[in-house]
């Protein structure tokens, strides 16, 4: 029976925990991104 609930649990991890995770690396990707052309224009208007 123990073992049932650990693997439900982690089914459950891995439907909440991966798309968690894949928002994240999006959301941090997208920011990343605008930083670069942040740091792109400041380097534009500089020279």
């Amino acid at each position: 029976m123990k073992k049932l609930k650990e693997i439900l649990q982690g089914i459950a991890f891995l439907f909440v925990g991966i798309p968690i995770m894949i928002m994240a690396s999006i959301i941090d990707q997208r920011a990343f991104k605008k930083e670069m052309d942040e740091r792109q224009k400041e380097k534009d208007q500089a020279s």
